[in-house]
């Protein structure tokens, strides 16, 4: 049987999400070979797939090519970004993948624009009728505490919470190209989304990130709260979400779900909602497969708990 291969661009540390995959393809059987490529030789994703390849940097010259090499020496059928850089790179040499016959695991380049510029996504998402934090002006009046935070980024780094009038001087001074946002009082969430091709079942998962250690969560509950996966099934529809996913946010007292942030890529903890039922790598190597993606909501293990811990690779 002729097998292809689908590629994680930029894996780097996720070599828990490589390994969801190859736990699904070996489960049921796919035909698929799954390649890590990074530029980084000591990225631990590299360890866990079935080959690597090292690529230079995004920026540099030559990615492109030595990328389409990968392809075509690996008969590559699918590449799936693994964070916001290789969603971009991708996004911009959409065209050129394009002719190769690859699949990209993107969403359409209006919603990569939208959403990888807070701005433009707060805007986007209050104008389709969205709960999301406000924004405001250098000139606008806010009420404290607000939030200072990169107007492109992610890893929740760089975020500065800010108390009174003297700190926001000093950080709007600092950080000049900061947004500043408003403070929402509530309970961390994501929600892992999968929206496949027409007529595939569309998963949302929710999960309360209990504990976060440098922007990553380590401790997840999944809860399964109809107000929140309505939410963020609107604001799926209103950016046109393809591919995996996942949208952040909290939750207040009310019960409202403040959107925050959307990454057009799969979260670092998703492999919580995979382990509780919604196996959005087996998905993915079905659809690669020709076949529509089985998914039944009602198998979620509702309030289900995630711990994770640190892993290691000794490389010679």
């Amino acid at each position: 049987m002729q097998r292809n291969a689908l590629l994680f661009l930029a894996p780097h540390w996720k070599a828990g999400l490589v390994r969801s995959f190859v736990r699904a393809r070996d489960l049921a059987g796919f035909p698929f070979d799954l390649v890590a490529v990074d530029s980084n030789p000591h990225a631990p994703a590299l360890q866990v797939a079935d080959r690597a390849h090292l690529i230079p940097l995004f920026a540099q010259p030559g990615c492109r090519e030595a990328l389409l090499e990968i392809v075509s020496a690996e008969a590559a059928r699918a590449v799936l970004p693994m964070n916001n850089k290789a969603v971009e790179f991708l996004d911009s040499h959409r065209s050129e993948f394009a002719d190769s016959g690859l699949h990209l695991y993107l969403s359409p380049p209006e919603t990569v624009e939208i959403c990888h510029d807070k701005q433009i996504l707060f805007e986007r998402l209050k104008s389709g009728g969205v709960l999301t934090p406000a924004v405001y002006s250098p000139s606008g009046k806010a009420e404290f505490p607000l939030l200072a935070k990169k107007r492109r980024g992610e890893g929740g780094k760089d975020v500065f919470s800010i108390h009174n009038a003297e700190d926001l001087h000093y950080y709007r001074s600092r950080y000049p190209h900061h947004l500043i946002q408003q403070y929402i009082d509530g309970r961390e969430f994501t929600v892992d989304v999968f929206i496949g091709k027409d007529g595939a079942p569309e998963v949302f998962v929710s999960r309360e990130r209990l504990e976060v250690r440098g922007g990553e969560v380590g401790v997840s509950r999944i809860e399964m709260n109809p107000a929140l996966i309505e939410a963020a099934r609107k604001a799926a529809g209103v950016l046109r979400l393809k591919g995996p996913c996942c949208l952040q946010g909290l939750l207040d007292a009310a019960g409202r779900f403040w959107i925050t942030d959307v990454n057009l890529r799969l979260g670092s903890g998703a492999e919580h909602a995979f382990a509780a039922g919604a196996d959005i790598p087996h998905m993915i190597l079905q659809e690669l497969s020709g076949k529509v993606p089985s998914y039944d909501p009602s198998r979620i293990d509702d309030g289900s708990v995630m711990t994770r811990y640190l892993e290691y690779f000794i490389l010679k």
